[in-house]
C-alpha cells in the first residue's frame, strides 16, 4: 500500500492527503459512535437477559411454593387419616397372632425375589384379616379405615426378627385390578443399608414421606402396630397418590412462560426416573423421556435430572439446548430453569424458547443501526465537501509540476534539447531553473560517457554470463551432494536401528517413520507374506491411512493385487510414475493422495518374503538415485527381519536348554534328598546336630518365592527374629539357610544379608560339586562291578556254573537276600522252570533243569 502511494501523481497525492484526512476523521467519529452504541446495546441486552431470567425464576418460585404448600396440606391429610386407623382397630379389638399358621409367597418389593414363608394368622379382635385379593369382597378393618379416611390403606405383618414387613391386607389395587398383597418391605435395602420405613417403625416411630407403592408415588405415613404385650408385630400404611393431587397438577399445566413456554414435572425416583408426572402440552402422563435426545443428539432429560439431584431446596439451575418441535422446520434454542422438590422426587422445569424474548433485542439493534446510518451520511457529506476543495487546490499546484515532470521524462528519453517553461517565482520556478541548468551540463558530458559505458557494459555482460553458468553448475552439484548425504545418513540410521532393536514390530515401525522423515514421502509401508505365502500382510506404516489399514489387517494377494503383490510374486522392483496410468497399481481408499509409487522386494538368499512400499503425492517423484538408495534400505530391512527371526530362534533354544537343565537339577536333587538319611542340620550352643524337616514359615516362604525372607518375632514360639536365605543352583532352590536370634528386636543389616547370601552361594556350589562327585563315583563303581561280573561269567565252564555265578554276583552287587533265575520255553505256566537261586546263606540248586529245545 505504501509503495502504491509513492507512485501516485503529485496532484493525486494532494487529493489523497486532503480527502484522506477528512475520511479518517469521519471514520474515527463513526467508529466511536458505533462502539458507544454497541456498549449501550450490550448493557441493554444484559438487562433484558436479567429480566427474562428473573421472570422465569419468578414462575419457578411460584410453582415450587405451590408444590411445597400442597405437600404440607396433603401430609396433614395423611396424618389425619393415620390417626383414624388406631381408633378403628381399637374398636374392633386387640391385635394378636393366632396359633394357626398360613403359607405366603412373599415377594421382595425392591428386588422382586419370591420366598415361601409360613406365618401366624394376624387377628384384630377375633377377626382374621385373611388373604383377600378380590376388590368385591370386604377386607376387615382395612376397608373400614378406607371408608372413614378415604385414602390408600395397608396392614403389614412382621415376618421375622430382622423386621421384614409383609403386606397382608390392602385396598391398593395393581395393574390387574386385584388387591395387592403378598409383597414385603425388607429391613435392609439391596445395598445393605437400613430401609428407612422399617427402621423408623421398629424404633416405635411414625415414618412420613414419599414412597413408591405399586407403580406410583404416594404421600405416605407408616405407624407401628403392637400386640397386647407392646411388641411391634406389624405396621399400618396410609397414603394419598400424588397423581390424584389435581389442584397442583392443573396449576402446573396452566402456568405459561413467555409466548409458548410451559412448566412440566419429571420423576427423579429410582423406580420411574425420567417419567412425565406433569407433562408439557401435547404429551401424556407416564411417558418416559429418559433416553430422548435434543437436536444435537444430547440426552437432555438425563442432564436435567442429574443437575436437579445436586440442587438444594429452593435452589434453581439453568439448562440450555437445541430443541426441534414437531412440525417446525428447524430447531430453536430453549432455556429451562430447574428445581428439585425432594420429598416428592419431583424435578420441576420451567421451559421457554429464547427467540420469544428477542423483541427487545431487535428494537435495540434497530436503534443502533439507525444511529450508525445517520452518522455515516453526515460523514459522507463532509467527505464530499473536502474532496471538492482538495481538487481545486491540487490543480493549482500540480499543473506546473506536471509540466516539469513531462519535460524531465522527454529528456530522460534522450531529447536533451528541451527546457522547462515555468515562469512562477515560487519553489517550483526555482526548481525549473535549476533543472534547465542541469540539462545543459548533462548534454556536455553525455557524449564522452556513452562510449565508455558501452565498452564496460559489453565486458560486464560477458563476465556475467560466465558467472551465471558457473553458479548454476555449483548449485546443481551442491543439491546432488546434499541429496546423497541425506540418503547415506538415512541408510546409516536404519543400520543403527537394526543393530539396536530385536523386536520385529517396533523395528519395522521405526524404519518406516525414518524413511518417511528423511525423504519426505507421503506413505511408507512394510508388507510380509503369511505362512501360506498367499497374501502380503501390512506389518508397519507411518501414515494415518496406513494406521487404519493396520487396524483392519490389510493384505494383498501375492502376484495378483497391486504393485506390492506384483513385486513379491516376481521378486523384481516396480515403479509406478503415474498411478492413474499404471495397470498394476491398487487404488487404496485410505491413501487417496497417492500419485506415484515404488515397491522393492525384501529377500535374503533369493527368498522373497515381503516388500517395502513407498508412495508420494507427486508424479514422477522417484529418481534413479532414490530407487538405488531405497533398494539398499530394503536389503537392510530384509537382513534385519532375518536377524530378528534368527535371534528369536536362538532365544527359544537357549530358554529350552535352560529349562531342561533346571528340570535335570530338580530331578537329581529330589532323588538325592530322598536317599539322604537326614537333609536338615541345626547349629546351637551344643553344636551341629541333624534334625527333622519340621515346617518353619520363613523357610517354606523362601522355598516358594526363591528370595530372602525376614520373619518378625511374632512368627515364632518362643518369639525370635529370623531370616531365611535360599540356596539356589541356576535359579532352582535346593535348600534354605535359616538363621534365628533370641533378640526379637534384632534388625538384619545389609552386611548380614550379604554374608548369608555369599555363604548360601558357596554352599550351593559345594553341594552341587559333591553331588556330581558322588554320581561319578557311583557310575564308576557300577561299571567296575559289571565288568567283574562279566569276567567271572565268561570263565565259568558249564551252564550250572554260569547260573550260580550270575545269581551270586547279582546278590552281591544289588544287596538282596534272594535271587532266582528261571528259564523256559513257551507261554504256559508249566513250561517255566527254576534253574538257579541264591539266598542270604546258601545257593539252592534246582531239582531238574529243562533242556532247551531248538
Amino acid at each position: 500500500m505504501l509503495n502504491q502511494l509513492k507512485n501516485l501523481k503529485f496532484s493525486r497525492k494532494i487529493l489523497v492527503l486532503g480527502i484522506g484526512s477528512v475520511l479518517f476523521t469521519v471514520v474515527a467519529l463513526v467508529t466511536v459512535i458505533a462502539w458507544q452504541s454497541s456498549q449501550f446495546t450490550t448493557l441493554a441486552e444484559s438487562e433484558v437477559d436479567s429480566l427474562v431470567d428473573a421472570d422465569l425464576s419468578h414462575i419457578m418460585g411460584g410453582v415450587y411454593n405451590l408444590v411445597l404448600a400442597q405437600d404440607f396440606a396433603v401430609q396433614q391429610q395423611v396424618n389425619y387419616s393415620l390417626s383414624v386407623g388406631p381408633y378403628v382397630i381399637n374398636d374392633v379389638g386387640l391385635i394378636t397372632l393366632s396359633p394357626d399358621t398360613v403359607e405366603w409367597t412373599a415377594i421382595n418389593r425392591l428386588t422382586q425375589q419370591a420366598v415361601k414363608v409360613r406365618l401366624p394368622k394376624m387377628l384384630i379382635g377375633d377377626t382374621w384379616l385373611g388373604q383377600n385379593t378380590d376388590p368385591a369382597v370386604i377386607t376387615p378393618v382395612v376397608d373400614t379405615i378406607a371408608t372413614v379416611a378415604g385414602n390408600a390403606v395397608t396392614i403389614f405383618q412382621r415376618m421375622n426378627d430382622a423386621g421384614d414387613m409383609l403386606q397382608v391386607a390392602s385396598n391398593v389395587k395393581g395393574a390387574d385390578g386385584r388387591r395387592v398383597i403378598g409383597t414385603y418391605i425388607p429391613a435392609l435395602n439391596p445395598d445393605g443399608s437400613p430401609n428407612p420405613v422399617v427402621e423408623s417403625v421398629l424404633r416405635g416411630e411414625i415414618y412420613r414421606g414419599a414412597d413408591y407403592v405399586v407403580g406410583a408415588w404416594y404421600n405416605a405415613a407408616y405407624r407401628p402396630l403392637r400386640d397386647n404385650l407392646g411388641k411391634t408385630v406389624g405396621m399400618l400404611f396410609m397414603g394419598i397418590k400424588q397423581q390424584t393431587i389435581y389442584m397442583v397438577r392443573q396449576a402446573v399445566r396452566d402456568t405459561k412462560a413467555g409466548k409458548t413456554g410451559y412448566v412440566y414435572v419429571l420423576s427423579a425416583g429410582d423406580n420411574d426416573r425420567g417419567t412425565y408426572l406433569v407433562p408439557p402440552p401435547g404429551q401424556s402422563d407416564g411417558v418416559n423421556v429418559w433416553n430422548t435426545q435434543d437436536a444435537t443428539g444430547r440426552y437432555v432429560f438425563q442432564a436435567i435430572i442429574s443437575q436437579a439431584l445436586t440442587l438444594k431446596p429452593g435452589e434453581v439451575a439453568t439448562e440450555r439446548y437445541l430443541w426441534q418441535k414437531p412440525g417446525e422446520p428447524a430447531p430453536r434454542w430453549k432455556i429451562d430453569q430447574i428445581a428439585y422438590y425432594q420429598p416428592w422426587h419431583w424435578v420441576i422445569v420451567v421451559s421457554a424458547y429464547e427467540d420469544e424474548f428477542e423483541d427487545y433485542r431487535i428494537a435495540l439493534q434497530q436503534g443502533q443501526a439507525n444511529t450508525l446510518g445517520v452518522s455515516g451520511l453526515i460523514g459522507l457529506v463532509v467527505a464530499l465537501a473536502a474532496a471538492g476543495t482538495s481538487i481545486l487546490l491540487a490543480r493549482s499546484i500540480s499543473r506546473p509540476v506536471d509540466h516539469l515532470a513531462d519535460v524531465a521524462t522527454q529528456i530522460a528519453g534522450g531529447n536533451l534539447n528541451l527546457a522547462a517553461q515555468v515562469k512562477q517565482k515560487d519553489e517550483i520556478g526555482t526548481l525549473a531553473r535549476a533543472f534547465n541548468s542541469m540539462t545543459a551540463q548533462l548534454r556536455e558530458s553525455i557524449g564522452s560517457l556513452e562510449q565508455r559505458v558501452a565498452e564496460r557494459t559489453a565486458e560486464l555482460a560477458q563476465r556475467g554470463g560466465e558467472l551465471e553458468k558457473l553458479n548454476q553448475e555449483l548449485k546443481a552439484t551442491s543439491q546432488e551432494a546434499e541429496r546423497r548425504a541425506t540418503q547415506l545418513s538415512a541408510s546409516a540410521q536404519v543400520a543403527r536401528v537394526i543393530n539396536q532393536m530385536h523386536d520385529l514390530d517396533p523395528l519395522l515401525s521405526k524404519v518406516t517413520q525414518l524413511i518417511s522423515d528423511t525423504f519426505g514421502f507421503y506413505h511408507v509401508g512394510v508388507f510380509l507374506v503369511d505362512e501360506l505365502k498367499r497374501f502380503a500382510v501390512l506389518r508397519a506404516s507411518n501414515s494415518e491411512g496406513g494406521r487404519r489399514m493396520l487396524a483392519r489387517n490389510h493384505k494383498l494377494a501375492v502376484g495378483e493385487q497391486g504393485v506390492v503383490g506384483y513385486v513379491i510374486g516376481t521378486g523384481r522392483p516396480r515403479i509406478a510414475s503415474n498411478v492413474k496410468a499404471d495397470a498394476v497399481h491398487y487404488r487404496n481408499p485410505d491413501l487417496p493422495d497417492t500419485r506415484s509409487e515404488v515397491a522393492l522386494p525384501l529377500q535374503v538368499g533369493g527368498q522373497v518374503f515381503g516388500a517395502l512400499d513407498v508412495q508420494s503425492i507427486a508424479e514422477d517423484a522417484f529418481l534413479d538415485e532414490d530407487v538405488a538408495t531405497l533398494s539398499i534400505l530394503a536389503d537392510q530391512v530384509a537382513i534385519a527381519i532375518e536377524n530378528v527371526r534368527l535371534f528369536a530362534q536362538a532365544q527359544a533354544a537357549l530358554q529350552e536348554a535352560e529349562d531342561t537343565h533346571k528340570h535335570y537339577l530338580r530331578e537329581e536333587w529330589a532323588q538325592l534328598l530322598l536317599a539322604l538319611p537326614t537333609s536338615s542340620h541345626e547349629y546351637c550352643l551344643a553344636g551341629v546336630t541333624p534334625v527333622g524337616a519340621a515346617p518353619v514359615p520363613e523357610i517354606e516362604q523362601a522355598i516358594r518365592q526363591g528370595e530372602i525372607v525376614i520373619a518378625k518375632g511374632k512368627d515364632h514360639s518362643p518369639a525370635r527374629a529370623a531370616v531365611a536365605v535360599p540356596i539356589k543352583l541356576r535359579g532352582q532352590v535346593v535348600g534354605v539357610i535359616d538363621v534365628q536370634e533370641a533378640d526379637v528386636e534384632r534388625d538384619w543389616t545389609d552386611d548380614d544379608l550379604a554374608v548369608l547370601t555369599a555363604v548360601a552361594d558357596q554352599a550351593a556350589l559345594a553341594l552341587e560339586n559333591q553331588r556330581l562327585t558322588q554320581t561319578a563315583q557311583h557310575a564308576a563303581y557300577r561299571d567296575r562291578a559289571i565288568a567283574e561280573t562279566a569276567d567271572k561269567i565268561h570263565h565259568a565252564n558249564d551252564i550250572e556254573s554260569i547260573l550260580r555265578t550270575a545269581v551270586e554276583e547279582v546278590s552281591r552287587i544289588v544287596g538282596v537276600e534272594e535271587v532266582d533265575i528261571q528259564m523256559g520255553l513257551g507261554t504256559h505256566s508249566g513250561d517255566n522252570h527254576q534253574l538257579a537261586s541264591v539266598g542270604s546263606e546258601s545257593l539252592q540248586k534246582p531239582d531238574a533243569m529243562a533242556r532247551p529245545q531248538p
